[in-house]
């Protein structure tokens, strides 16, 4: 996304590819027949970076999501509350099918809504004193 950020011309380009007598007045557009002897070659000059675009955002998803994985996993051991392993692994499952667009990301939501569970299930540290101390 930040090569068309960075790259204004590049949906005018892509456009007057698609329709020859594209001249940059985007109002004119309806007007105009598209191309449709269009090569692969052609677009691919412009679909490869989006593509390589995502890849590079798929990889650090995964990658942060790894390291997410593993510190929720050792706050679960630490707050013996396991529901953030279990929120961990959705995110980390989640993450590597956001390939799968619809089922990562739904994932990923269902894992951050046990995170929020399991941060209300952690007990402050005074009632865990209260409770050693009782027994």
């Amino acid at each position: 996304m930040v090569y068309l950020v960075l790259y204004p011309s590049y949906l005018s380009d892509l456009n007057s590819l698609i329709c020859p007598g594209f001249n940059g007045d985007w109002s004119n557009l309806p007007n105009l027949s598209p191309n449709t002897d269009i090569s692969f070659t052609e677009l691919l000059g412009f679909v490869g970076p989006i593509f390589g675009i995502f890849a590079v955002a798929w990889i650090s998803l995964m990658v942060s999501s790894f390291f997410a994985w593993r510190a929720f996993k050792n706050l679960a051991t630490e707050s013996s509350v396991n529901l953030f392993s279990t929120a961990g692994i959705i995110l980390l499952v989640g993450a590597l099918l956001t390939v799968v667009f619809c089922l990562g990301l739904i994932l990923m939501w269902i894992g951050v809504l046990l995170l929020a569970i399991a941060f209300f299930k952690i007990k402050a540290q005074s009632d865990l004193r209260c409770e050693t101390h009782m027994s």
